[in-house]
């Protein structure tokens, strides 16, 4: 996977957190004092604001991928492929199932960090509903953290489904059934 796709992820999931962040700040502080003066420093703030993304996405992501890691460990399976074994076969074979493996690591980084972040917006989107709206009934607060929890269980179903599905293929090629150089793997599908 080149540099410039994995920093894009990386850069995606920070983006998600700093609108979360910015969220739960303007709704602890009154932003319009900033907000006011904010027209002629465009160019800077957006520089700081990606700089900033980019530095939380890389702390989102780590943190994400230790606490599912953590989660996934305590689920002991006596058949659980060696990752480094399969990865190092298909490395060596110079497969294009390496571009598979790859995408599908994207696509598994680009959830956990999404699942997490959603963790995290959800005391923040209660506390901007209060702040914010706070006529609103119940059913503000209880669509939101639905819908919100709604997302987190598809995106960690997601997540487990691309993880089973890596993990498939690469016992394939472990137990010897499929090559790493096969026509039979889905990159040439």
């Amino acid at each position: 996977m080149t540099t410039t796709a994995v920093f894009a992820e990386i850069l995606a999931i920070g983006i998600q957190t700093v609108i979360i962040l910015g969220v739960g700040l303007a709704a602890i502080v009154d932003l319009q004092p900033f907000v006011s003066d904010a027209e002629s420093w465009t160019v800077l703030a957006t520089i700081a604001v990606l700089a900033i993304a980019y530095v939380l996405g890389v702390a989102v992501d780590r943190l994400a991928d230790s606490l599912l890691g953590a989660f996934a460990a305590r689920r002991p399976d006596p058949k659980r492929v060696d990752f480094g074994r399969a990865r190092r076969r298909v490395l060596e074979a110079s497969s294009p199932l390496v571009t598979f493996l790859e995408y599908q690591r994207s696509r598994m980084r680009l959830m956990r960090g999404t699942v997490l972040n959603l963790v995290i917006a959800i005391p923040v989107l209660n506390l901007a509903i209060a702040r914010f709206a706070s006529d609103a009934g119940a059913w503000a607060y209880v669509v939101a953290n639905v819908v919100l929890l709604g997302a987190i269980a598809a995106g960690w179903y997601a997540h487990n489904q691309i993880r089973a599905a890596q993990e498939r293929w690469l016992e394939l090629i472990v137990d010897g059934a499929v090559s790493p150089a096969s026509p039979d793997h889905p990159a040439t599908r």
